[in-house]
This record gives structure tokens, sequence and C-alpha cells, in this order.
């Protein structure tokens, strides 16, 4: 950021809430490792949850632990699939059955074995909704439950984007309504995280907001350089709390100031790579729930 030495140099310092340029809001919102990381993980994450995770089959505890009643079936058709399961083919098997004096059809699921057409089955069948069977030694969806587990890729992508999104969110506002100060570094202490193999550092910058009382602004970056090539930071805070409070420097959207200390807009070649996987997780991913329920 092209910056003054001190925050009462520049017209920013006095005239909040102030404009913030559509483009500059949108890159301190979506820019930063959290946020590509999460978008890049919650997105492919989803691809494998739509495979997988959506085809598991949760229905083993109801057959469990629910009354179960059995009934002799009928093998309509047996179709292999283009899946497989520890290398075993996933057969989808059509049944037939009778319960209730009712005649139901259904489909079930097989690994590595399917019975023949017109075969003779015993049925299992949930005696709270005579629907709900399978033909026994089978499963209602064309995966295990274990399949279930690459929901752990978007939840984790998710636990980023909610970091990423909260600190965007909070350095976009403070853009717009933050006093400027200046912080000198009086902490600085490694964490556990890592980011291309570059340890992940908290740094703590202590300043005097408007009121006289002291207040500390943290950031935590593997790049560290731009926080500590200058005796103080600036930094904007909240007035009606100073405790929230963001370092300039370190803010994704790289904010500059014109002439006049209005911060100038980014170039959208700058912004639109940053709003490319968020846009297509969103539409891809959300069109295709929309088509599922749909359909």
């Amino acid at each position: 950021m092209q910056s003054s030495p001190t925050p009462h140099s520049l017209p920013l310092a006095s005239h909040p809430p102030r404009r913030v340029p559509w483009s500059l809001h949108l890159a301190a919102l979506f820019g930063g490792f959290s946020n590509l990381f999460g978008w890049l993980f919650f997105g492919f994450g989803m691809i494998f949850f739509w495979v997988f995770g959506a085809n598991a089959d949760l229905s083993g505890a109801l057959f469990r632990f629910t009354p179960v009643e059995t009934t002799p079936g009928r093998i309509l058709s047996v179709e292999g699939t283009s899946s497989s399961v520890n290398d075993a083919r996933v057969y989808r098997i059509h049944f037939a059955y009778n319960a209730r004096g009712q005649h139901y059809e259904s489909v079930a699921y097989a690994s590595g074995y399917a019975p023949q057409k017109d075969a003779r089955v015993t049925v299992e069948v949930l005696q709270l909704d005579p629907t709900v069977a399978r033909v026994a030694g089978t499963r209602r969806a064309m995966f295990p439950a274990m399949a279930l587990f690459v929901v752990v890729f978007p939840l984790v992508g998710l636990g980023f984007l909610g970091s990423g999104l909260w600190e965007g969110a909070k350095a976009a506002r403070l853009l717009r309504v933050g006093r400027l100060a200046t912080g000198k570094l009086v902490s600085r202490e490694f964490t556990n995280a890592s980011v291309n193999n570059q340890p992940v550092v908290r740094l703590s910058f202590e300043f005097t907001a408007h009121d006289g009382s002291t207040a500390v602004a943290e950031a935590k970056t593997h790049a560290t350089r731009p926080l500590e090539d200058e005796a103080e930071e600036l930094l904007l805070y909240d007035p009606a709390d100073p405790s929230t409070a963001v370092l300039l420097d370190s803010i994704a959207a790289s904010p500059r100031l014109g002439p006049d200390g209005e911060y100038e807009p980014r170039p959208m070649a700058k912004v639109i790579p940053l709003l490319i996987v968020p846009v297509l997780s969103i539409v891809g991913h959300g069109g295709y729930l929309l088509f599922t329920l749909l359909r």
C-alpha cells in the first residue's frame, strides 16, 4: 500500500464512513490464502460428495435398529453399473415383493455379485414403512455408508472459507468505517501451521486509539515481510471496539490511496481471477443441487 508515516497526514484518517470501490470490496472479501484454499477444497470436495457421498447407503441403521419383517421377492432385472467398490463391480437390482397385501417394486445394489433375473429372494421390509425395502445381503444405495467419508473434504474447505470470508468481511467493513492508526510490533510467535513449507507467524501490533486507550491488532501470515518493513505499520480499527482491527498491509486487496486520500479501485484484471473459483463452485454445485431436486 502507498502509505505515509502517520495516520494524521492522510484525509482517510478523518472521514469515515468513506467510499470503498466495489472492486476493492470484492478483492478484500474474496482475496487471501484462506479463501483461495477454501474455495478450491470445497469446490473439488463437493464433486466427490455428489459422486460418492450423496450415493452412500445410510439406511443400515434403520434396518438394524427398527422392526423389520421379511417377505418373498422376485428379481425383475439386474444391470451392471460403471461404479465399483474395492474393484468389485456394482450391480443395480430391480425387485418386486408383497407387503401388507400390497405389491411393491424397488431397487437395491450389490458389489461383486448379483442374483439372476426371476430368482426368488428374501426381501427385508421396514415395518414402519413397507416402501423401504432391500434384498437380503444388499444395500439401498450405490455405495456403502463408508463412502460418506468424502464429506470431510468440502467440510475442511468450508472451515477455511468461513475464516477467510470472516476476515475479508471485517477488512471490507473497516476500510469503510475504520479509523487509521499506526501500530508497533510487540510480539512475534510461530504457529503450528505452515503454507508452502513456510511457517505461519502471529504478529501483534500495539496502537493507541482515538480515546487514548491501548489496543492490539494481530495478523497471522507466512509472508511477514510487508508487516515488518517499517518501524510502525498502518492499521484500521473500529472506533466502537478498538480490539477489532486490521493491518492495511495484511489485507489481501492491497488497498491503495490516491492523491486525495481516497481508495483507488482495484484493476478488474486482478479481481476477476479471485471470483472464478467461487462463481464456478456456487453456480456448478448449486445448479446440480437444483437439477437433482427437480428431476
